[in-house]
């Protein structure tokens, strides 16, 4: 059983830091400043809206379809979509490990429990309870 508490204090202490780590992700550090997720994102459609509208009053694109498609082939907006999409990845990461180690955890409650109900039976049928001798 110290081998499973040893092991719950390790999960239990990387939970805590996972958990730190989600929230630095998706949490504004205050003084009106977005979260870093929430930045990506907003980096990228605002700049690809941009580049839709100059692509429309340049006059290269004569349809809404046609400013996407610009838009799209931009080496700044392929940039910002790459950034968003490795910030939306590393939130997705943390969230499924904070998940996995919650999972460990539970695990790890259940086979102390299970222990814990193991050892209850074997006193309360051990022959030496039954005689009223000490164990």
């Amino acid at each position: 059983m110290p081998q499973l508490a040893a092991a719950g204090a390790r999960v239990s202490r990387r939970l805590e830091e996972a958990v730190a780590e989600y929230r630095v992700l998706v949490t504004s550090p205050g003084g009106g400043l977005p979260s870093p997720a929430a930045k990506a994102r907003a980096d990228y459609e605002r700049a690809k809206a941009k580049r839709k509208l100059e692509a429309r009053a340049n006059g290269d694109a004569k349809s809404v379809a046609a400013a996407e498609d610009i838009a799209d082939a931009s080496d700044e907006i392929y940039q910002a979509n790459l950034d968003r999409l490795t910030m939306e990845g590393q939130v997705d990461a943390c969230r499924q490990e904070i998940n996995a180690l919650r999972s460990r955890l539970s695990w790890g409650q259940s086979m102390v429990a299970a222990e814990r109900e193991v050892d209850k039976q074997h006193a309360l049928t051990s022959p030496s309870w039954r005689d009223g001798r000490e164990r």
